[in-house]
């Protein structure tokens, strides 16, 4: 693991089954980005992850700022509403503490298609059990 300062996430969020992981693989092979350890670390939503700290976050990337100049992540779960913890709020703290910056890529899909994707995951993992 690199020791050097992450200055810049890149955040994929938005829904499941709308294609997160093709498009974190995809960008993950871009030579400026540093895909994260874990594709869906869920950092800001994960209580136990969140006591960990920041250092916990930032070990989750092989990062070295003379190679990358961006960490990726894609955790869907940062938009969805939790009456425990709010992603939001929690990468607005990190963003100032650490001064450091977030973009988000927010991902979408037909929510037909989506809801039909979603059921037939479901049901395959229930009939495979």
């Amino acid at each position: 693991m690199k020791n050097h300062k992450i200055e810049n996430f890149l955040l994929i969020i938005g829904s499941m089954k709308c294609g997160t992981t093709s498009l974190f693989n995809h960008l993950a092979e871009h030579p400026e980005i540093s895909g994260c350890k874990e594709k869906e670390p869920k950092f800001f939503t994960q209580q136990g992850s969140w006591k960990r700290g920041y250092d916990f976050y930032t070990g989750l990337w092989d990062y070295d700022s003379e190679t990358y100049k961006y960490a990726l992540e894609a955790s869907t779960n940062y938009t969805k509403i939790s009456r425990i913890t709010n992603a939001a709020d929690r990468i607005y703290q990190i963003q100032r503490e650490q001064n450091v910056r977030f973009k988000f890529i927010y991902i979408i899909r037909n929510p037909i298609d989506r809801i039909i994707s979603h059921c037939t995951h479901d049901l395959e993992a229930k009939w495979s059990v």
